[in-house]
């Protein structure tokens, strides 16, 4: 994920949030399929919705 890596140097907040299990699931699914970790795969997914 080249675009992670921009925002890598910038300060960033820790922001809880609270998944159900079938959620979570599937964020640990796609976080596998893309050998990445959770927290990238839901920067990608809230960019691509905020975009």
């Amino acid at each position: 994920m080249s675009d992670e890596r921009d925002h890598r140097s910038c300060p960033a907040r820790v922001v809880p949030v609270r998944l159900d299990d079938t959620l979570l699931e599937a964020l640990d699914a796609q976080a596998e399929r893309e050998d990445a970790s959770r927290s990238d795969v839901i920067r990608a997914a809230i960019r691509a919705y905020v975009a």
